[in-house]
């Protein structure tokens, strides 16, 4: 009569091993930073990337937190003494321990000694009757990188993009140049000669001169726009008129 019993005493004890085991090992393979969290925001269990990052001492005091350590303290703490990244957190932190949302994620910069660091954090809901979150925090730093590092080849490209493009128009800015260059030097020979006139002509000579400086803007602009086209940086479209 008590053999049954016992035995499914047995039973349901090693499933729950097993459940448990299973249950550590999926933390334990993770490489993002997990966390749970009760109701009160006190750390329930954490995996072993939270551990090593949260022994480093060159992190903030509110992301130090380990198991009994109370998060939502721990965060109000760091807020009031001026912690930016943790008021930021706050609010949305709060709002999924209180169940007013599910989820929330926030990403921000981590400057450690010698290096800047990119992270996400996500607060995700616990389902549990008592309630509780759990906390994943996510290194960004190497996809982040990456990104920079594109968007620096890109810039690059499209830098020798345009070289290459006034290589080919190269015949065509020459003429651009030649025109205004060509009018400034007819009108300076014509000036000399008026000048040679007696009496000279002080409202030719006002004209000329007016041509002149309007000639030389001329150039100057084909010129700061050369300039501008073959500069390295973020390339800036704005509508024209081609008419």
């Amino acid at each position: 009569v008590t053999a049954i019993p016992v035995l499914c005493i047995a039973v349901t004890s090693s499933s729950r091993h097993a459940v448990v085991q299973l249950h550590r090992a999926l933390l334990a393979s993770l490489h993002d930073h997990i966390a749970i969290l009760d109701g009160r925001g006190i750390v329930l269990e954490v995996n072993n990337a939270w551990r090593r990052f949260a022994e480093s001492p060159d992190v903030p005091p509110y992301k130090r937190v380990q198991v009994g350590d109370n998060y939502l303290e721990a965060l109000g703490e760091a807020g009031e003494n001026g912690d930016t990244g943790a008021a930021r957190v706050m609010p949305g932190f709060s709002s999924v321990l209180g169940r007013v949302r599910n989820r929330f994620e926030v990403e921000y910069d981590l400057d450690r000694p010698g290096r800047l660091e990119r992270y996400q954090l996500n607060v995700e809901a616990l389902g549990r009757a008592d309630g509780g979150v759990i906390l994943r925090r996510t290194d960004l730093t190497a996809r982040r990188q990456a990104q920079l590092e594109a968007e620096e080849q890109r810039r690059v490209l499209s830098h020798l993009a345009r070289v290459s493009v006034l290589g080919q128009l190269s015949g065509a800015l020459a003429h651009e140049l030649n025109q205004p260059l060509a009018s400034i030097a007819s009108n300076a020979q014509a000036a000399q000669i008026l000048l040679r006139r007696k009496p000279a002509d002080l409202g030719e000579l006002n004209a000329i001169l007016h041509d002149i400086v309007a000639d030389d803007q001329r150039a100057s602009q084909v010129i700061r726009r050369l300039r501008a086209l073959l500069k390295r940086g973020e390339a800036k479209l704005q509508p024209t008129d081609a008419r």
